[in-house]
């Protein structure tokens, strides 16, 4: 049986000088697993750089593992653990993220980036807990959510009505509301002599008009309660660019997978893109500038990950962070979508993601 460093000279592509720093942070995971009362995993790329492998992994001593067996040599599949494939790829922590194990156990995983003295991203560290209970009873709520509507369909269709006609209704009377609000709102703006008035108004016009089409799309669908993920979000980027014409150059483009999401999953999918393509537009570029801004759907097993990304002039995102167009999205990903959002900045662009679970 090969030793840890063995291991890493035929698994991985991992420098000589980098070994000794894996080897003493192995050493230190059976104290983080005690300490945490969690499995704690040591994962890297293997040779082909595409591919994470388990290479430690300790188990607590004074609680029970997750794991029956043994998963070093195991890869970690990128549709089942996104939070350790966007750690190795982006440098940046991610918290309390969902995940399925090597046995078919659903946990969230905490994963930190191990950098080597020059910054590289060489490996990462990770814990485990588990949450099959509360995934349990979420099943169980939307059971319950499901049976309840059952029994309105059926109240509907004894009065000739169907449900779905009447919540099509509903999302038609609540998109003009918000497009009269809207235009209410322009109306101010216009009466306005300030510029910062003047763009307050703008940026809240556009978080308005987001909303309402989740609402316009819902109205014009067979499918009540969900809606298209990938046409949503162009419908936003059209609005977007119809708000910045003439002011900036930049082209945005949406590729990726299609699918159907929850219609709450979807508002808050579209409200956190807004707010993302609308920073990178404001703080990215200047007036006049050319540029490229990349949305990105990835669809996996359970999970689908969406990423922005552009090429402008980067931002401290820690003074980001107290306006209000980030706090916005940390908020909206982590209350709405239960997931966690990551963003890195720097003068090459800025890259942001966050994944959420398909329901």
């Amino acid at each position: 049986m090969l030793n840890f460093g063995e291991m890493l000279g035929a698994e991985t592509a991992i420098a000589e000088e980098d070994i000794a720093l894996l080897e003493d942070i192995r050493k230190s995971m059976r104290y983080s697993a005690d300490l945490a009362s969690s499995d704690v995993f040591l994962d890297c790329y293997d040779k082909s750089e595409t591919k994470a492998i388990v290479v430690a992994h300790e188990k607590p001593r004074w609680s029970k593992s997750l794991y029956q067996g043994e998963v070093v040599g195991q890869f970690a599949l990128r549709d089942n653990e996104p939070a350790v494939y966007h750690a190795l790829e982006t440098g940046v922590p991610v918290h309390d993220l969902k995940a399925v194990t090597q046995e078919g156990k659903t946990v969230k995983q905490d994963v930190v980036p191990v950098q080597n003295a020059q910054g590289k991203t060489i490996a990462v560290l990770i814990r485990e807990k588990d949450v099959s209970e509360t995934l349990v009873r979420e099943k169980k709520y939307r059971f319950l959510a499901k049976q309840r509507e059952k029994g309105a369909n059926a109240d509907f269709s004894a009065t000739g009505e169907s449900a779905q006609t009447v919540l099509r209704e509903a999302h038609h009377r609540i998109k003009n509301n918000l497009q009269l609000i809207v235009s209410m709102m322009r109306m101010q703006s216009r009466a306005s002599d300030s510029e910062e008035v003047k763009k307050a108004f703008s940026l809240n016009m556009q978080r308005v008009l987001t909303i309402a089409s989740i609402h316009d799309i819902l109205t014009n669908t067979d499918i009540s309660e969900t809606a298209e993920l990938k046409t949503l979000i162009k419908k936003v980027v059209r609005e977007i660019g119809a708000l910045f014409e003439g002011s900036r150059k930049v082209k945005i483009a949406v590729s990726g997978d299609s699918l159907e999401v929850a219609a709450d999953a979807a508002t808050a999918t579209a409200v956190v893109v807004n707010e993302l393509v609308t920073n990178a537009l404001l703080h990215g570029y200047g007036q006049g500038a050319e540029g490229r801004i990349r949305i990105g759907i990835k669809k996996g097993n359970r999970f689908v990950t969406i990423s922005v990304e552009d090429d402008g002039c980067g931002f401290n995102t820690e003074d980001a962070a107290k306006g209000n167009g980030l706090p916005i999205v940390t908020r909206m990903v982590k209350d709405k979508l239960h997931g966690v959002f990551r963003i890195k900045s720097d003068k090459a662009g800025t890259k942001a993601a966050f994944d959420f679970e398909i329901k």
